[in-house]
């Protein structure tokens, strides 16, 4: 972003960083984005109120690895 001459913005909101970096993805992106964010702020701020997340298993969590790490290829793709 500060190659492009975004502003950078402290955020952990991915989609909100998502929408201002530019890049287009597609509504699966998304929806996964959206779901990857729940799980991530739950983590990153235990006392935040919301809906409760479905429990995670190994599976689970294997599976949310390796479509991250396909998306932020992705990503990194895009903004070079």
């Amino acid at each position: 972003m500060v190659e492009k001459e975004i502003e950078v913005l402290k955020s952990h909101d991915l989609l909100r960083l998502m929408e201002l970096s530019k890049v287009i993805l597609s509504e699966e992106d998304i929806r996964f984005i959206g779901k990857l964010s729940k799980y991530y702020l739950r983590s990153r701020y235990p006392d935040l109120s919301g809906e409760a997340l479905p429990k995670t298993d190994e599976d689970m969590v294997a599976k949310f690895l390796i479509s991250t790490k396909k998306l932020f290829n992705f990503i990194k793709n895009e903004l070079s």
